[in-house]
Formats: structure tokens, sequence, C-alpha cells
């Protein structure tokens, strides 16, 4: 599988780890023991990250009762003034959903577009 944080990313995303959860939580977690966590308890973090960014990750059930997810990431920093987005549907689980995202959510800050 992909990683969810790569280059200029993870960079980014370990400062802001350090500077506005870590030191403001009094946390005694590291970013190493973050990295260990199951995904579920990762993904409050990813989307509180990428919410400072200005870019918007949201995840829904695509089809009820068969259980095929998507995500839709909405790039505020983007023109016109709603901002760019990507949308991808039939992922089997939320968890699944949660890690394409991120790892599109990353493509994205790597590449400079947001």
């Amino acid at each position: 599988m992909e990683e969810l944080l790569t280059e200029k990313n993870e960079k980014q995303f370990k400062q802001w780890y350090k500077d506005d959860y870590y030191l403001n939580n009094n946390n005694a977690s590291t970013y190493a023991r973050f990295r260990k966590l199951p995904i579920q308890e990762q993904i409050g973090m990813y989307l509180a990250y990428y919410d400072s960014l200005d870019i918007s990750i949201t995840v829904k059930m695509f089809k009820v009762g068969i259980g095929w997810w998507s995500f839709q990431i909405t790039n505020y920093n983007k023109q016109p003034k709603h901002g760019q987005e990507w949308m991808v549907g039939y992922l089997n689980s939320r968890n699944e959903a949660y890690k394409a995202a991120f790892i599109k959510a990353n493509q994205i800050v790597n590449n400079g577009s947001n």
C-alpha cells in the first residue's frame, strides 16, 4: 500500500503535529508512535491536519446495503472560489476510503496544488 504521507507533505505534517498538536495538548505521544496506531485512530489527526491546509475530506457510503464507499476532497486554496474537487467511489470499507483519500490529498500537497 502507498504511504499516506510522503516528501513535502510528510515534513509539513510532522511540523504541524509537533507545533499544533503535540505541544498544545501536552500529549506524550511521538510521531513514531502515532504512525503505529491503527488507521481508525489516525483518521481524526489526518482530517485535522488537512483542515488546517483548507483541504476538506469527506467519506460517505455510496450504496447503502452493498457497502460501497466514496470520498470527496475539496481544495479551497484553488480557484474558482469553491475549490477543486476529486471524488472516487466503490471502495469496500470506510477505512479503505479514508486511506485512498489521504493518498490523494498527499499527492495534492506534494504537487503544490494547495
